[in-house]
Formats: C-alpha cells, structure tokens, sequence
C-alpha cells in the first residue's frame, strides 16, 4: 500500500489518489493487460512464461532495489546505488519494456523519498537509461566483466548529473567519496548480472543422448 501511495506521490502529486482493487489470483494478470489497474502489488511469482508470452513488465527487482536504497540506515557518498545498477541490466537486456520513461518514474521516487531536489534522481536516471539503450546491443556481446568496464562512464556520467544539480539548487558538495560510488557499481555489475539472469538459467539435461 505504501509503494502505491509513493507512486501516485511521484506521478500525480496526491499520495491520496490511489484506488485500491481486490483481485483473485486468476484475475490478475487478465485486469493488468486490460488495462483496468496500473500497478500489480501483490506476490507474484516471476516466470519466463509471464514475461514472454503474457508481455507483463515485472519492476519486482526495480521495487526490491528501491527499497534497499530507502532503508534508514544512512547513506555514504561513497555507497552505491543498487537501484541504477538494476535499472541499467534491465534496459540491456529489456530495452523494449524498461526504458527511460521507468528510470524517470524511479528517480522521482527516489527524490520524494530523500527529499533531494525534485527531478536530481530523475534526470541521472533518465540520462543513464538514454545511454544503456544506445550500446545495449554492442554491451551484450561482451563477457560480463568487460561489460562492468565499459559502463563505469554512464554510472560516473550519472553520479556527475546528479552532482551537478544538487549544487545548483544550492545543496553541499558532498565529498570526494563520491567518486568511489561509480566504481563500486561497476564491481557490482557482475553479481547483479548473476542474480537477475539467474531464473532464466535451466539445470543441465541428464540425458546422455542429448548432451546439450
């Protein structure tokens, strides 16, 4: 209830327009294709099946991701933010369902959340989802070590957007620290890339006939 109440915060501006729908397993998905509600906050399980035939955009990890980001525990300019790392292996590997406008919506809930300037999270993300589509086909023919290497520019480019409008709404430098968040993303690229392609990985066939 309170992810929904953000989202309306962030895209209406009134945390208070939300309709809540009551929706039985099997009727679901069938409202969300209609069209009949806009946002999915239930448990639901993440399948191939669901995301390639059924066309639903799971933000699950985007959500999940969120969350880390908003939990008080304080943050360090030097720490890095899950919540871009994740959003970049989505639009590579999801350009036609996760794109900018879904980094946009992302930053402005991370801005309403911090309190930062309004639009600082968003633009950064914006930018960064602009440039991850533009080398998503070259960036996947490449391990995924070197993959790590050739986004540090857009985590760093990212970082320095953001940077720049939190100064020029008046807000403090805040440290040189900063720019160890860029590369701390980068380190993670690899364990993320893991984790989230992790599902599509099917167990090896025993079947001697058929080794592959």
């Amino acid at each position: 209830a309170d992810f929904c109440r953000a989202v309306a915060a962030a895209v209406i501006g009134n945390a208070e327009k939300v309709t809540f729908v009551p929706l039985s397993a099997s009727e679901r998905f069938p409202a969300l294709q209609a069209r009949k509600i806009d946002l999915l906050a239930r448990s639901t399980t993440w399948t191939l099946v669901r995301e390639a035939i059924m066309g639903v955009q799971f933000a699950a990890t985007l959500a999940a991701a969120l969350l880390i980001e908003m939990l008080p525990v304080g943050r360090h300019p030097g720490s890095p933010d899950l919540l871009a790392v994740v959003l970049v292996f989505w639009i590579v590997h999801q350009p036609q369902r996760v794109g900018v406008g879904l980094g946009f919506l992302f930053g402005l809930l991370t801005d309403v959340h911090s309190g930062a300037v309004l639009g600082q999270h968003a633009l950064a993300y914006s930018m960064l989802g602009y440039f991850a589509i533009m080398i998503h086909r070259r960036l996947l023919w490449f391990p995924v070590v070197e993959q790590a290497l050739q986004i540090l520019p857009l985590f760093v480019a990212a970082h320095a957007v953001s940077l720049l409008a939190r100064l020029a709404s008046g807000g403090m430098f805040p440290g040189w620290w900063l720019l160890v968040a860029p590369v701390a993303e980068a380190l993670l690229w690899p364990l993320v890339s893991w984790l989230l392609l992790a599902p599509q990985r099917r167990p090896p066939d025993p079947d001697e006939n058929r080794p592959l």
